[in-house]
């Protein structure tokens, strides 16, 4: 999981984009240890792109919790939006695991790679 590198070498990449991200996986490990560190020393100096589909849950059931996990991890980078740079975190309208890589790439890599005053002119 690409969360997993920023928080273990938060300094290993200055951008991550997570497409449908497994946070569930190990019991929700890591919006726990999210947690541990920024109530501690943790930085991110990079941006953060994070996007699930609104169908995915209802889908894939809810003990994987792909939609509400995302917003828990919205809810602690907002609530610690000091620790991070930039980041955006969507949940895409009629989305599913199957359909949503093509969008949150394309939304990713504009977040990610351009300035944010020309967002909207490079794709």
């Amino acid at each position: 999981m690409t969360e997993n590198t920023m928080l273990e070498t938060p300094n290993a990449f200055n951008r991550i984009l997570a497409v449908s991200p497994s946070i569930w996986f190990a019991n929700d490990r890591l919006l726990q240890t999210l947690k541990g560190q920024l109530e501690g020393r943790f930085m991110f100096s990079g941006k953060l792109a994070v996007y699930t589909g609104e169908r995915e849950e209802r889908i894939a059931g809810a003990p994987y919790k792909m939609v509400s996990n995302v917003l828990s991890l919205a809810a602690l980078t907002f609530d610690h939006k000091s620790k991070f740079e930039d980041v955006t975190i969507r949940v895409l309208p009629n989305q599913s695991h199957h359909t949503i890589p093509a969008i949150a790439v394309v939304e990713g890599l504009q977040f990610l790679l351009s300035p944010q005053n020309k967002r909207s002119e490079t794709f």
